[in-house]
């Protein structure tokens, strides 16, 4: 059997389908004829965007155990608001935010003076990138303390990039690098 572009796209739709939309780590081989193809794990974001509160699209998302995440543009205008995102011990992951995308704060979702965005905690291999994309806050929310609302925070985790994105109107800073235990 022969493998077109809509064969290989169907095929995709329907391993969507089987799964819900919500792809395991493992990687799917198809014996197809004599030759294998495998499939890289890819959680694309999009089908699933509510522009009220993408918060639990986020999450599911960040748990899906997907090699590759994508946040991609819907639109002019259009934003993914979002509560706090934790990525607790993952590994091995890459976050793509297409150009043009902005990931902000869900207005009042941060009600605790010391979260961030987006946290990292004991994650290794993980790559955030975004050329032409923002990560931004709401600073005009925090009438308290604030200096620990960080944009991004990576704690006790290694071999972590972000590259290309713009991090704005945190209360802290854009992206903080420590320790935790």
């Amino acid at each position: 059997m022969r493998m077109t572009k809509h064969s290989k796209n169907l095929l995709m739709v329907n391993l969507l389908s089987f799964t819900g939309g919500k792809i395991l780590r493992t990687a799917f081989f198809l014996f197809l004829s004599l030759n294998a193809i495998a499939f890289d794990t890819i959680y694309n974001c999009g089908p699933f965007y509510n522009s009220e509160d993408a918060t639990s699209v986020l999450r599911d998302a960040i748990n899906s155990g997907a090699g590759k995440i994508i946040i991609p543009y819907m639109g002019a205008g259009s934003k993914w608001l979002s509560g706090p995102l934790l990525l607790d011990s993952l590994s091995d992951t890459e976050i793509v935010l297409e150009p043009g995308v902005i990931l902000e704060a869900k207005h009042k979702a941060f009600p605790d003076k010391y979260t961030s965005f987006i946290t990292l905690h004991g994650c290794s291999n993980i790559k955030i990138t975004g050329p032409g994309a923002e990560i931004r806050m709401r600073k005009r929310d925090y009438t308290d303390e604030s200096e620990w609302r960080h944009g991004i925070s990576i704690l006790s985790s290694q071999h972590i990039t972000v590259q290309g994105i713009i991090i704005s109107e945190t209360g802290g800073d854009g992206i903080y690098i420590g320790n935790h235990s």
